[in-house]
C-alpha cells in the first residue's frame, strides 16, 4: 500500500485514551441518526448542522449517503429528512433474538462479585412481581431465592421499582386486582401512602425494602427499560440487615442502579433519544 494513502486512511481514525478505535465519520452518521429519532417533525440541513457544530458539507455528504442506504427519507414540500423504518426493521429483527437472562447474566454477575451478595432479576406477572432469575451471593448466610418465585409488589424492592416507573392508571389498576388486603378492603389510604413513596424512588432512581417483605432481610432495586423506554423489568440485591446497614444502603443503590443501565443500554433504551424535542 501506497505510504501517503495509508497514511491518510488512518488519519480519520482516532486513538482514544481508552485505546479503542475511534471514527470520527461513523461518530457524526450516529449523532445525526439520534438527532432525527428525537423529533417528529424532521430535521433540514442547516438545522442538523447548526445543533451539532458540523460544517453544512459534512452533514450534506453524511444525510445523502444515508438517504442512499433507505435509512432516511427527504419531504419535498419542507425539505427535511426523517428516519425510515429501515432502522425498526435491524432493530426489531434484534429484540426477536433478546433473551433477557442472557443480556443481564454477566452483569448480575459482576454484581454478585461487586457485592458479595444475592442478586435477583425480575419482571411482573399479572399483579405480582416473579423472579426470571437468582445469582446467590458467596456468603455462607445467603437469602433462599429461586427463578419462578412470586413476591407481592408493593412491599419489595424489585416489585417497587418495577411498580414506581409505571403509568400511575396501570399501576392502580394491578394493584386495585390483586389480593392484597389494604389496596381491597380501603384502598385510598393506601394507594395514597404506597403513591408518595413511589414518588419518591422515582425521584432518587431506586427502591428500598427495609424488612417489609421479610424481618431481617433488606433488600435495594432499580429498574430496567426496554428500547422503548418502558420499564421491562428489575434487579435488586437482596442481604441480611447486619451485613446491609440503613448507613450502606446509598453505596449498594449506586452499585445496583449502574447494573440496571448496563442492561437497559444492552436492551437498546437511550435516555436521550427517549426525551421528545417540540
Amino acid at each position: 500500500m501506497n505510504g501517503f494513502l495509508a497514511v491518510k486512511q488512518w488519519s480519520a481514525i482516532v486513538p482514544r485514551e481508552d485505546d479503542k478505535i475511534f471514527v470520527p465519520t461513523v461518530q457524526r452518521t450516529f449523532r445525526i441518526l439520534e438527532v432525527l429519532a428525537t423529533t417528529e417533525n424532521g430535521c433540514g440541513i442547516s438545522e442538523l448542522s447548526h445543533e451539532l457544530g458540523f460544517a453544512k458539507s459534512t452533514t450534506f455528504n453524511i444525510l445523502m449517503t444515508l438517504a442512499e442506504l433507505g435509512y432516511i427519507y427527504r419531504t419535498q414540500a419542507d425539505n427535511k429528512f426523517h428516519l425510515s423504518l429501515k432502522l425498526f426493521s435491524l432493530g426489531s429483527t434484534v429484540v426477536d433474538r433478546m433473551d433477557l437472562r442472557k443480556i443481564a447474566a454477566s452483569i448480575l454477575q459482576d454484581l454478585v462479585d461487586t457485592t458479595g451478595e444475592t442478586v435477583n432479576l425480575g419482571t411482573i406477572q399479572g399483579d405480582e412481581a416473579v423472579y426470571i432469575d437468582c445469582l446467590p451471593g458467596p456468603q455462607p448466610v445467603t437469602v433462599h431465592t429461586w427463578p419462578g418465585k412470586r413476591l407481592p409488589l408493593h412491599s419489595t424492592a424489585l416489585g417497587k421499582a418495577l411498580l414506581g416507573w409505571l403509568p400511575e392508571k396501570e399501576a392502580k389498576a394491578i394493584l386495585s386486582s390483586s389480593d392484597i388486603p389494604e389496596f381491597t378492603a380501603d384502598p385510598v389510604p393506601a394507594m395514597t401512602q404506597l403513591f408518595a413513596e413511589l414518588t419518591e424512588v422515582r425521584s432518587r432512581g431506586y427502591s428500598i425494602d427495609n424488612e417489609e417483605d421479610a424481618e431481617g432481610m433488606r433488600c435495594v432495586g432499580a429498574p430496567v427499560f426496554d428500547h422503548n423506554g418502558a420499564v421491562l423489568a428489575a434487579i435488586s440485591v437482596t442481604a441480611p440487615v447486619q451485613r446491609l446497614p440503613l448507613e450502606n444502603i446509598p453505596g449498594i443503590a449506586r452499585l445496583v442502579v449502574e447494573g440496571a443501565e448496563k442492561i437497559s443500554q444492552r436492551l437498546g433504551f437511550a435516555p436521550e433519544i427517549h426525551v421528545k424535542r417540540p
